[in-house]
């Protein structure tokens, strides 16, 4: 529930659905500290240090790889210098800046990323969780809270994704099937299914709601 007097919750696809079409030449201040990335690096080139898959499907396969390229502070102003890229429901823009030593880059910023400050935002979800079967919503709007420190068993083989205010989530790792995760925390609403923060053996995630889903009979 969103407190009296404060402004409803604004999310991503929401945004990104009705968010202008820039065109070629339009300036933008950025209203916060973004990442400007490239694409089309080949997966076998990646350097782990710099880059990471962006989104994967559930099988693992890698749909768009993004390297990172710029740490751009707010209040640079970014240039539209060519059509979109699709990206799911909240796209890449190509755009042009200028970096603090006076020189000049061009690299693609995420729709969301552009849009205004609100005050209370929600990340973009990776395109493949940007529309959810039937079966999924279901679950979703019928699950309870998970309580801190709760043990789930997945029955699925699950993309587990890091998160970052401003940067939406990025995948880490593909969760084998029948490992146990611990409930770490709250949820970050996406709309009907969330995310959900998660302990493995290893490693601190967050995993969508619906694969938290027991198997189906």
């Amino acid at each position: 529930m969103t407190p009296p007097g404060e402004a409803s919750y604004v999310y991503a696809e929401d945004y990104c659905r009705t968010g202008p079409l820039y065109s070629l030449g339009t300036q933008i201040v950025l209203p916060r500290d973004v990442i400007a990335s490239n694409f089309g690096v080949p997966v076998d080139e990646v350097d782990w240090n710099f880059g990471h898959p962006s989104s994967v499907n559930r099988s693992g396969r890698v749909l768009l790889y993004a390297k990172l390229f710029e740490q751009l502070p707010a209040g640079t102003v970014v240039e539209i210098v060519g059509p979109y890229v699709e990206n799911g429901v909240c796209d890449w823009w190509p755009v042009r800046y200028q970096t603090e030593d006076g020189n000049e880059w061009e690299g693609y910023i995420n729709e969301w990323d552009l849009s205004p400050e609100f005050p209370n935002q929600v990340a973009p979800l990776p395109p493949e969780w940007q529309s959810i079967s039937r079966e999924m919503e279901e679950f979703c709007l019928s699950n309870t809270d998970y309580a801190f420190g709760e043990v789930l068993v997945l029955t699925h083989e699950t993309p587990g994704y890091s998160y970052r205010r401003g940067y939406g989530f990025e995948f880490i790792k593909q969760v084998s099937a029948g490992y146990r995760v611990q409930i770490d925390g709250s949820p970050i609403e996406t709309g009907i299914c969330d995310m959900w923060p998660v302990t493995t053996f290893r490693n601190s995630l967050y995993i969508h709601e619906s694969d938290l889903r027991p198997a189906i009979p």
